[in-house]
């Protein structure tokens, strides 16, 4: 197993603990704890000191930059569709509002969202053939 999948393994794992974390606290506390949960995120720093980053070839550029195009889409999707529902959610409401406490976990989410499919992509691009022209 190579350094550029330990990390995207390493990512992932990160990712799937700030999913769960956040599904445990806002089942056990409410909306406005549950964003702790990101706090997480902060192992993701150590990635640089746990994998020493190797000379990429041609191929690991590829499936960076595959990866990374996915993940990018995916997680604008995200941001788009959340805040579509939150706002039709909120249109036929008396008065229609939008609480501002909810912006920062869209965009935690949508960071989170961006973690979980760059790192599944980057496994899924190793275990099959790529060519790199296409």
């Amino acid at each position: 197993m190579s350094n550029h999948q330990k990390t995207a393994l390493f990512n992932l794992i990160v990712g799937l603990l700030i999913l769960a974390g956040y599904l445990v606290l806002l089942a056990l506390f409410d909306a406005k704890v549950a964003p702790v949960s990101f706090a997480f995120f902060a192992l993701t720093a150590l990635t640089p000191w746990l994998f020493k980053e190797s000379v990429q070839d041609e191929r690991e550029r590829a499936i960076t930059r595959r990866a990374g195009l996915i993940g990018g889409m995916t997680s604008y999707s995200f941001v788009v569709v959340t805040a579509m529902l939150i706002w039709a959610l909120r249109f036929r409401a008396d008065p229609p509002t939008i609480d501002v406490s909810v912006l920062p976990t869209l965009v935690m989410g949508a960071c989170v969202v961006l973690l979980l499919t760059h790192s599944s992509a980057v496994l899924w691009f190793y275990r099959r053939p790529l060519d790199v022209g296409s």
